[in-house]
C-alpha cells in the first residue's frame, strides 16, 4: 500500500507498506516526496518462539524485531528488540557487533539464516 504525508497541502514524504497474511507490517520504506530517493527502510520480525522468555499479551508487539535501514547512515542497520532486559533499546548490527548473536536471541532469531533483514530491498526476490 502507498501512503503520504501532508503539511497543509504539501506532501511531505511518501511510502509503501506490506503486510503478512495476520494483517502486520512486515516492511515499510519511507521516500522524500520531492526526490523520490528512499530515506529509509523498515522492516519487522515477529516472534513465535519466545524461548526462556515468558509471553505476555500486556506488553506492546511483544517479541518484535524492528529493523531499520539508512535512517542515519546510508549502510548502517539497527535493530531494536521488544523483549525484557532488552527494553526496545537501539542496538547497531555490524561485522563486529550483533545483538542478535546474544544468547538469548540466537536461538529465536538466526541471523545468518535469514538473510532478507540483511538489507534494504522492501520485498524478496
Amino acid at each position: 500500500m502507498n501512503w503520504g504525508l501532508y503539511e497543509k497541502t504539501e506532501k511531505l514524504e511518501e511510502g509503501r507498506k506490506v503486510w503478512d497474511n495476520q494483517g502486520r507490517i512486515i516492511a515499510e520504506e519511507h521516500v522524500d516526496a520531492a526526490t523520490h530517493q528512499v530515506l529509509y527502510t523498515v522492516k519487522y520480525f515477529y516472534l513465535t518462539n519466545f524461548g526462556s522468555f515468558a509471553y505476555t499479551d500486556r506488553v506492546l508487539n511483544y517479541g518484535t524485531l524492528e529493523f531499520t535501514y539508512g535512517l542515519s547512515e546510508p549502510d548502517e542497520i539497527t535493530v531494536s528488540v521488544n523483549l525484557p532486559d532488552f527494553d526496545n533499546e537501539i542496538y547497531y548490527i555490524t561485522e563486529e557487533e550483533n545483538i542478535l548473536n546474544h544468547p538469548l536471541i540466537a536461538p529465536l532469531f538466526s541471523w545468518d539464516t535469514q538473510t532478507y533483514y540483511h538489507s534494504d530491498q522492501l520485498l524478496p526476490i
